[in-house]
């Protein structure tokens, strides 16, 4: 009914909507690190969560130096599978906002169990 008008608004009592603004980017996730899985052929991580993070990205370095994407998650600790049992790997982890992607975590070698 105000059509917009701000005057209008706040005369009928009412505040003016203000438009969400997104958080930034997330900083790194802090605290990556492997613990212990039971579970044969994988890899278990954890870290702590960035408060303008939307999901979080697990990447794993190939035999050839690039990084690939491994997991997809939205939760703070994601266990790997399909590795290779008692064999080092490398792996690193960013947190995905609205406002883009942090910088890398530190880089964790894991052995698969």
């Amino acid at each position: 009914a105000s059509g917009g008008d701000a005057e209008n608004i706040l005369s009928a009592g009412f505040d003016i909507a203000r438009k969400p603004q997104p958080k930034g980017v997330p900083g790194e996730p802090e605290g990556f690190e492997s613990v212990y899985t039971p579970f044969d052929n994988a890899a278990k991580f954890r870290w702590l969560g960035q408060e303008a993070a939307k999901f979080y990205q697990i990447e794993q370095l190939e035999v050839d130096g690039s990084w690939s994407v491994v997991a997809t998650t939205t939760r703070t600790t994601h266990t790997v599978k399909g590795l290779a049992s008692g064999k080092s790997y490398n792996f690193r982890a960013f947190a995905v906002g609205a406002a883009g992607s942090s910088a890398a975590s530190q880089v964790v070698t894991a052995k698969a169990a």
